[in-house]
């Protein structure tokens, strides 16, 4: 799962023709803000026993892996909300995309 929302995630920002070693650059700037803005969001849209769910989760420091197949199966939207975050991070981050 978290292979589907990355792909999203490099389409949205226009790097997923580039290199692997030039899309490292970019996501090694600003892959964390972004993949939380992710987390976030899908957060705001679960159910409460699912927050709770992720919250406990979360105690046991899982692998990116294992959170975004959580997070898929608890909010559908997921992949939209990856493309719009991602979007939104290639609008607000265009220097640092400039170098890729």
């Amino acid at each position: 799962m978290f292979d589907r929302i990355h792909k999203i995630v490099l389409s949205a920002l226009g790097i997923a023709s580039h290199t692997e070693a030039e899309q490292k650059k970019v996501l090694e700037k600003i892959g964390p803000m972004l993949y939380q803005a992710i987390m976030t969001r899908t957060l705001l849209e679960m159910e409460e026993e699912d927050k709770n769910t992720f919250t406990e989760m979360m105690s046991k420091n899982p692998s990116p892996e294992i959170m975004f197949t959580f997070l898929t199966e608890a909010c559908p939207e997921i992949d939209d909300i990856a493309k719009e975050e991602a979007t939104r991070a290639r609008e607000e981050n265009k220097n640092i995309l400039a170098v890729a």
